[in-house]
């Protein structure tokens, strides 16, 4: 058997700053080539002789993507999952499943050749063989793209997602293709991670958004509670917050008790828009674009900036436009959509849920603050339950807790006054920290108040 042992950085796009070797171990694959040359060849109606060229294309978040070449030019791609994406087996069938109901209701997607969810095959891994699709990245073109051209493709790329979200679906799951297809548990890997694809938890399907909110926080509880140890957090800047020592989790699961209090009281209406399932791209998320209040094209210098000063502004006159263009075009053509992405009240459910179900590596704050976030909105948030006292209450002091150890960090006493030998470095790490609070905030009501009120910036007292 000949079996071909690919590593991350065997000639990839991309390496890891630091921890390569865990890196390496979580994608170190090891199959059978010619095993799959095989598939791919007769799934496609070719001989294995008929294969011109075989090549690694990319590396993806959790698959590696190779391309088949045969003598007639034809394309077919090969994607095997990383052995560190979980669950293997839900999460390639329910991915042909969704394929297979798309081009159904005649929405382009590959044709899917051949596919296998089990590694118990000649290949000795899990794949999916799909036809290669003609055509040229959007990123490629978008520079010499005309700007009637850019609204027209933006406008269809609605058109599409508009498309895919007036399918109507009885469920909130994942796709699977048995007899016919159906909604079966979910197939997203935070809900398998490390232990969690032993215990007995809720995956769904569910016929509730609200159901989704509570499985989340039960999830993490259990997982917490059996599982996590004190640790230093993940995110090495906070870890002088909480002076370089190990976090207990127990305040997490504090924290995730309380989230599971309001969790009843998360979900849409039954009756409403928002509650209703829908399918959308995972990977095109219109939040991770910036626009900018000035709408800047490029800077005044723009032509004596570095090279690669040069690049990086195109890159991000690229998102600031097609987050522009795409808002618009939702606005007008999918407006439950826009609403479900662009609302202030609704970022604030995303980013609860979001919070929830993020595994527990030392941080015991973003919760915490998520679930004052909705409290503070609990009037707007909650309209059907507006008379409804919240079922958790957070003493002000919270507030000033957080700002306490923000001084404690940067050794800055109540006025802002530190050791002369520590200024620059005090300066520094205060940047740092609302660098990083800007990252994570999404509501205006806090973007201004991290951008524009930081307590640690210059301020004028005579206001």
């Amino acid at each position: 058997m000949t079996c071909f042992n690919i590593r991350l950085g065997d000639g990839c796009t991309s390496f890891s700053l630091y921890n390569e070797h865990v890196r390496l171990s979580e994608r170190y694959l090891k199959f059978d080539v010619s095993a799959l040359k095989n598939v791919a060849a007769l799934a496609s109606g070719y001989a294995p002789s008929d294969i011109a060229a075989f090549s690694r294309l990319s590396e993806g978040g959790f698959n590696r993507i190779f391309q088949v070449t045969l003598k007639d030019g034809r394309c077919v791609i090969a994607r095997l999952p990383y052995p560190s994406t979980v669950p293997k087996r839900y999460a390639v069938a329910s991915e042909v499943a969704t394929l297979d109901y798309l081009r159904l209701h005649g929405i382009r997607t590959p044709k899917v050749c051949a596919w296998s969810s089990t590694n118990l095959n000649p290949v000795g891994s899990e794949y999916i063989i799909i036809e290669k699709l003609g055509g040229t990245p959007l990123g490629d073109i978008w520079y010499s793209m005309t700007q009637d051209d850019r609204r027209k493709m933006m406008k269809q790329i609605v058109e599409w997602e508009t498309r895919l979200m007036s399918l109507k679906f009885p469920a909130y799951g994942s796709f699977q293709k048995d007899a016919g297809f159906c909604i079966g548990p979910i197939a997203h890997y935070n809900r398998w991670l490390g232990e969690r694809s032993t215990m007995l938890i809720d995956r769904g399907p569910w016929l509730s958004s609200t159901d989704i909110f509570r499985a989340v926080g039960e999830r993490e509880l259990v997982w917490t509670k059996s599982h996590a140890k004190s640790r230093v957090p993940y995110e090495r800047l906070y870890r002088e917050t909480y002076h370089f020592r190990k976090v207990s989790p127990d305040p997490h699961i504090q924290n995730l008790s309380d989230y599971l209090k309001i969790a009843p009281f998360l979900g849409f209406g039954a009756e409403t828009a928002l509650h209703r399932p829908v399918i959308r791209h995972p990977d095109f998320q219109p939040n991770n674009i910036l626009v900018s209040d000035s709408h800047e094209i490029l800077p005044p210098n723009f032509d004596s900036l570095p090279e690669t000063e040069q690049a990086y502004m195109r890159e991000i006159l690229r998102r600031r436009m097609v987050h522009f263009l795409y808002a618009i075009f939702t606005k007008e053509l999918n407006e439950e959509h826009y609403d479900a992405i662009f609302d202030d009240i609704n970022i604030v459910r995303q980013r609860i849920l979001e919070s929830a179900g993020t595994p527990w590596e030392g941080d015991s704050v973003t919760l915490r603050v998520d679930i004052m976030r909705a409290i503070q909105s609990w009037p707007g948030f909650f309209a059907e339950f507006i008379h409804c006292v919240p079922p958790v209450r957070y003493p002000d002091k919270d507030a000033d807790d957080a700002l306490e150890q923000m001084r404690h960090a940067l050794n800055a006493d109540v006025l802002g006054w530190v050791p002369n030998s520590e200024y620059d470095d005090a300066r520094k790490l205060a940047q740092e920290m609302k660098d990083k609070i800007l990252e994570v905030v999404e509501t205006d009501h806090d973007i201004t108040a991290a951008r524009d009120h930081f307590p640690f910036d210059d301020f004028d007292e005579d206001v």
